[in-house]
């Protein structure tokens, strides 16, 4: 049995965006962000402060420094290191992600992209 989450817990809009790289004529690579749907994806988004503005956590051994936004939505097994998320008119890269529970929330760490 799976364990119940409170619907109303997930309350921002957040959009995950998938790269395809394709190579131009003159053999030059072209991003492309695409959603990946449904659109959007409904999260509980909490602020995560610490050290140097962000949260260092381990993980197999590698540090993942300045998490700043710590993104929770239910589980879904499509989310790779290679997306990103928009939300609220920023890009957050994907650092690290942590399945909650069997199969029912995935947390998701990530950095917001600084121009």
């Amino acid at each position: 049995m799976r364990n119940a989450v409170d619907p109303g817990k997930y309350n921002r809009e957040i959009v995950i965006e998938q790269v395809t790289e394709t190579q131009s004529e003159t053999g030059d690579v072209i991003e492309t962000w695409t959603t990946l749907g449904p659109d959007p994806i409904w999260a509980y988004v909490q602020s995560v402060s610490g050290k140097r503005g962000g949260w260092e956590t381990f993980t197999a051994d590698q540090v993942l420094a300045d998490i700043d936004t710590l993104f929770t939505i239910p589980y879904r097994s499509d989310i790779t290191l290679k997306m990103r998320i928009n939300y609220g008119g920023a890009l957050y890269n994907i650092r690290n992600t942590n399945e909650v529970g069997y199969k029912v929330e995935l947390e998701i760490m990530a950095q917001v992209v600084r121009a």
